[in-house]
C-alpha cells in the first residue's frame, strides 16, 4: 500500500470515530435537554455494584435489576415452593396471546407434526417501549407471594430478602407508543417508560403448540456513575457490612436514563 493510500485510511477511520463519537454524544445531550420525563430514587436493591476493579478500567458503573410477576409467582403455592420466586424465567403473566399481537408479533401457531417429541420455534425479538414500576402493587403482590410459597425451613430467609434485598422495580406493562403509555401511567415518580427487548417462542412435546413471552432485557440496563456521586463508591468502608445508598435516575427525551444525584 502506498504512503498516499495510507495516509487516505488513516484520514477515513479517524473520521469516522469523530462522526460516530459526535452522533452519540449529540444523543446523550438531546435525552437531557428538556425536563427529565421520570426521576426514580433507587437503592442498592435495584441498582448492583461490581465491587471488582480492573487496571484497564476505572470506571463505576450500576447495573439495574428488575422483575416481572410471572404466572408461577402468582400461583397457588405447590409443596410450599414456587420454582420462579427468583424470577428467573422473566415471563411475564401479562405478556399474553393479545399483547403479543398489539406489540407486533405473529402469533400465528406453527405446524409441529412429530408429537411425542420436542419443538420449539423462537419469534424475533421486537424492541417495544416497557413500564418499570417502583415500590408499587406489583412489588407488593410478590412479597405476599414469597410468604405464601416459601417452605418451612426457607421461610425466613426467602421473607427478608423479598421484604428487604431484591429489587421493587418490576416491568409493569408495554405497548409501541411511549405517549400512550404515560397517559396509563402519570406518576412520574413511581412508573418510567424505557426501551427493552420482548421474546416470544413456540414449544411443543405434542401436537399442540403453546407460546410463551418474556422480557428479554432493558435497552439500556447499565448506568455510568459520574464525579462527584462516585464517592458514595470510592469512600472507604469501616465495616465489612454492604454498603447502602440511593441514587436519584432521570430518564429522558430517549427514555435512556443517567444519575443526577447519589
Amino acid at each position: 500500500m502506498s504512503i498516499f493510500k495510507k495516509h487516505r485510511a488513516l484520514v477515513i477511520g479517524a473520521s469516522l470515530i469523530i462522526l460516530t463519537n459526535a452522533i452519540a454524544l449529540g444523543g446523550v445531550a438531546y435525552n437531557r435537554s428538556k425536563t427529565p420525563d421520570s426521576t426514580l430514587l433507587l437503592s442498592e436493591r435495584e441498582l448492583s455494584y461490581n465491587s471488582y476493579k480492573y487496571d484497564d478500567n476505572s470506571g463505576i458503573a450500576v447495573r439495574l435489576q428488575w422483575k416481572v410477576l410471572s404466572n408461577d409467582i402468582l400461583s397457588q403455592p405447590q409443596n410450599g415452593q414456587s420454582y420462579d420466586l427468583y424470577n428467573y424465567s422473566r415471563e411475564a403473566y401479562w405478556l399474553t396471546d393479545a399483547k403479543l399481537v398489539e406489540l407486533g408479533f405473529d402469533t400465528t401457531a406453527p405446524s409441529f407434526i412429530a408429537a411425542g417429541s420436542y419443538q420449539y420455534k423462537q419469534l424475533k425479538n421486537r424492541e417495544v417501549f416497557l413500564v418499570l414500576e417502583l415500590d408499587g402493587s406489583s412489588y407488593q403482590r410478590y412479597v405476599e407471594q414469597a410468604k405464601a410459597h416459601a417452605a418451612k425451613e426457607e421461610a425466613l430467609r426467602q421473607i427478608k430478602e423479598a421484604q428487604f434485598e431484591s429489587s421493587r422495580l418490576f416491568v409493569i406493562d408495554a405497548g409501541k407508543h411511549a405517549e400512550a403509555l404515560r397517559k396509563r401511567y402519570p406518576n412520574r415518580n413511581m412508573y418510567t417508560i424505557v426501551k427493552g427487548i420482548v421474546g416470544a417462542h413456540w414449544q411443543s412435546t405434542d401436537t399442540t403448540p403453546i407460546l410463551n413471552a418474556y422480557i428479554n432485557s432493558l435497552s439500556v440496563s447499565q448506568l455510568h456513575v459520574p464525579k462527584p456521586h462516585d464517592v458514595v463508591f470510592t469512600a472507604p468502608q469501616s465495616t465489612n457490612i454492604p454498603a447502602k445508598y440511593q441514587l436519584s435516575v432521570a430518564y429522558g427525551q430517549r427514555y435512556e436514563p443517567w444519575i443526577t444525584s447519589a
